[in-house]
């Protein structure tokens, strides 16, 4: 009869179990983070049973910086849900990582921090194969634990008022309907955000005025109080370098061919040769515009009425028509985007199927109708400045039609 193990001996096979179970966690975790290190760039299709690959976070963008003040969004192991889950939840969304030829190539910002209350522009630089319905945003977290949102791969950032380094996440999507929105590639910028007021120096600006579809003029702003400047050296992104004695330049770039339907953005860097100490660098973003094309015949034609109080409800209601002319390919809608905009510009938006999202009385053929639309008490809240709905759909063809208008607005508190 076999004797019973020892306590010491049990002890020890405890202990080695505890240690190969530790190992194999390393193991996994190694693995892991081989797999996040995988760029979507360029990988193709995503090979059967395995996950899309995600980008890692990019990190901060490179330029003089002082010693920052501690992060003021939580790390993803503090408590509670990851990032991700955090903003996708704050739009009402459901992310989910796919495959792409598009990718990311450098997220650059007009200057590395500022004011608290001020803005900062940031500009995504994307390669790659496009295909056709790739959508650019930005996404942000916001102090109110909500989520901002913006289309395009330009941003204008507003920082709060909080000094901090706030993340700012820049994503290529494609719908994938209802809630669920594919990620192709996304890549993050912290963004430092000073208390000016306490005695820091005001950050130097590059205005940059439009005076035409390809013709800006630049000046050199915030540079007055720093002491006299011998020249100016100029980059205007496309190739062309200028040097002048004085902080203004006015710049014209090769006209847009006339189907170009993408503006093309370039990065103007100026560097300003100080009397005395260290140059100064400035950077600015400017969008050369599609020259314009003859007007095409409206495909829909939109009327709203004002929108008016609901007394049972508390909310607002209004009327909308869409009418489809004669000539005009019918068209078939699919959903309506409701975008709350706060006063500081914040923005929230839901998605949901149009005949859901709009009460629907009569049709009218052709793909026009008649419908009233409602906001309700907790979304014409005192924070909201106006509910934006927009209204997506195809024509016969393919091609998409958008309708949007204002389906409730209020006076500044």
């Amino acid at each position: 009869m076999e004797a019973p193990p020892s306590s010491k001996s049990s002890g020890l096979r405890q202990r080695t179990r505890m240690v190969l179970a530790a190992g194999g966690a390393f193991a996994a975790s190694l693995l892991l983070a081989a797999l996040e290190a995988i760029p979507v760039a360029g990988t193709g299709p995503a090979s059967p049973g395995l996950p899309a690959a995600r980008v890692p976070p990019a990190q901060a963008v490179p330029g003089p910086q002082a010693p920052a003040p501690a992060a003021r969004t939580p790390p993803d192991d503090a408590g509670g849900p990851p990032e991700d889950a955090r903003l996708a939840s704050a739009l009402g969304e459901v992310w989910e990582p796919l495959a792409s030829t598009a990718f990311i190539e450098h997220l650059d910002t007009d200057r590395p921090w500022a004011c608290a209350g001020g803005t900062v522009g940031v500009v995504a630089r994307v390669g790659g194969a496009r295909e056709p319905d790739l959508v650019e945003r930005w996404v942000w977290p916001t102090p109110e634990g909500r989520a901002g949102l913006q289309p395009g791969s330009g941003l204008d950032w507003r920082a709060p008022a909080v000094p901090g380094r706030y993340p700012v996440r820049f994503q290529l999507c494609r719908d994938l309907g209802g809630r669920r929105v594919g990620v192709l590639a996304e890549r993050t910028v912290l963004l430092e955000v000073r208390d000016c007021a306490a005695g820091s120096e005001a950050p130097l600006r590059l205005g940059a005025r439009q005076d035409g579809p390809a013709t800006f003029t630049f000046e050199v702003q915030g540079l007055e109080e720093a002491g006299p400047v011998r020249a100016y050296t100029w980059d205007l992104g496309d190739g062309t370098t200028e040097e002048t004695e004085g902080p203004i330049l006015e710049h014209t770039y090769a006209a847009e061919p006339a189907d170009g339907a993408i503006p093309r953005r370039f990065t103007v860097r100026v560097h300003a040769r100080m009397e005395s100490g260290a140059p100064r660098a400035i950077t600015a973003f400017v969008s050369v515009r599609p020259l314009e094309r003859p007007e095409a015949p409206p495909r829909v034609a939109l009327k709203v009425s004002r929108w008016q109080p609901e007394r049972e409800t508390g909310g607002w209601r209004s009327e909308v028509s869409v009418h489809v002319p004669e000539g005009a390919e019918a068209v078939t809608w699919a959903e309506v985007e409701r975008i709350l905009v706060g006063w500081d510009d914040q923005r929230r938006t839901t998605r949901m199927p149009w005949d859901r999202a709009l009460g629907v009385q009569e049709l009218l053929g052709r793909g026009g109708f008649r419908a009233e639309v409602v906001v309700g008490p907790d979304e014409a809240t005192p924070d909201v400045k106006q509910v934006l709905d927009v209204l997506h759909g195809r024509d016969a063809r393919g091609s998409d039609v958008v309708v949007s208008w204002a389906s409730f607005k209020q006076d500044a508190p």
